[in-house]
């Protein structure tokens, strides 16, 4: 995958101009702002009012990166929650829970180099696909089962609760519940799965469910306070910094200077290849002369951060500019591409949405970036529906790229036979 994108990135003569913007995360850094490159979009929501997140894309294979992504489950620990596991007491002793010796117990943290993976998930199993650490997927019934564990929750104000999931039913429906350690204010709850977002979030005391993202093709990344730890380390700190939306076609590169035009290296889908290695010393600066190339929905942008207020205001400054083959002055947002279904065995269907009339090129290419299909279609403005056939591929993954109207998008798609 990687590879692909550095030939793409090669073949093209690309140009690049950049407009300045920014976001405000708040006083305290208290939000979270998802950001557009391609129309400069944001997204703000508060990243203190929850507690835990639960994953709320479908499976879209049976491979285990893919329905790892179905079962996350994340927690806030970036301000202040903590999870710890029982050892030795499930499900069935839930009203005699006994939390002596919880500070020996296992505390889970979230990793910050995926959104597939979350607390509840660091004790899965990596050599079984159905495993997902908090349960494991029935075959026969395809709901995942609760291991029974009992979990114990410290929230940012001190307070405990007693937490166990339940099932995530058929890929659509999480089933858990919580209460207090003396058993009131018990709690049921389901969470229905929204297949355009990431995740959505539960408030443990008020019992809420908040919607805070902008669907995954709306955004490219998330600025935000979150845990920068490696799995259990004991060493976590809260930092400020930015991740990547590692949807099927969103990709960062590491570092590189200002002065470079675009970015012609490889690529890496961990979302926190950005994270806060742009922050100076002290923490409320900015390196100068480092740049990002992110490898978005709908192109491959520029972006250099070059001031940061610090966590007093939250407010983080950067340019932003698009790689483009034909030198566009501007970031245009005229692609809306749509490939189903997703995976593909006899035919995919590219659904497109054009803001201009014109020729369209449609290409699809193999993980070396061999060209397997081209063909030329006349794009109108509004829906276009362009069928190809993949009857003749084989199993594995495929970019399809389409060019119209002088912009670009790339498409990972998957081919099953």
């Amino acid at each position: 995958m990687n590879r692909l994108f550095t030939v793409l990135l090669c073949v093209l003569s690309l140009s690049i101009f950049a407009q300045n913007d920014s976001v405000s995360l708040g006083s305290g850094a208290t939000n979270m702002v998802f950001y557009n490159l391609r129309s400069g979009a944001k997204t703000t929501a508060a990243n203190n009012d929850w507690h835990i997140a639960f994953a709320s894309r479908y499976i879209a294979g049976i491979t285990y990166a893919t329905t790892c992504q179905a079962a996350a489950i994340r927690i806030n620990e970036a301000y202040g929650l903590k999870l710890f596991r029982c050892p030795n007491q499930k499900f069935p002793q839930w009203a005699s829970f006994d939390t002596t010796g919880w500070q020996g117990w296992q505390q889970m943290h979230n990793p910050d180099t995926s959104w597939k993976v979350g607390a509840f998930n660091i004790n899965r199993n990596v050599n079984d696909q159905f495993n997902y650490g908090w349960g494991e997927y029935n075959i026969g019934d395809h709901n995942i089962y609760s291991d029974s564990s009992i979990y114990l929750i410290q929230l940012p104000n001190g307070s405990f609760k007693k937490f166990a999931l339940i099932n995530l039913a058929i890929d659509d429906t999480f089933n858990f519940q919580f209460g207090n350690l003396d058993n009131s204010g018990l709690s049921v709850m389901q969470i229905l799965k929204n297949n355009n977002k990431n995740f959505q979030y539960v408030n443990l005391i008020n019992s809420s469910i908040l919607d805070k993202e902008p669907i995954l093709g709306n955004w490219d990344f998330v600025a935000m306070r979150y845990n920068n730890t490696a799995y259990n380390s004991a060493n976590l700190t809260q930092d400020i910094g930015i991740l990547t939306n590692d949807a099927d076609n969103s990709f960062a590169a590491s570092g590189s200077t200002a002065q470079q035009p675009c970015y012609s290296g490889s690529y890496s889908n961990v979302i926190n290849v950005i994270g806060k290695s742009w922050m100076g010393t002290p923490g409320d600066t900015v390196i100068p002369g480092l740049a990002y190339f992110i490898s978005g929905q709908g192109g491959t942008y520029k972006l250099t951060l070059t001031g940061f207020g610090g966590a007093a205001t939250g407010e983080l400054d950067f340019t932003v500019g698009v790689c483009s083959q034909t030198g566009i002055s501007e970031i245009i947002p005229s692609l809306d591409m749509m490939v189903y279904p997703v995976p593909a065995s006899e035919l995919i269907n590219v659904k497109l949405h054009a803001s201009a009339e014109g020729n369209t090129e449609i290409q699809l290419l193999d993980m070396s970036g061999r060209v397997i299909i081209s063909q030329s279609d006349f794009t109108h403005v509004g829906e276009n529906l362009f069928p190809i056939k993949t009857a003749s591929l084989e199993t594995g993954n495929y970019i399809i790229t389409m060019a119209s109207a002088g912009s670009r998008v790339n498409k990972l798609i998957s081919i099953v036979k």
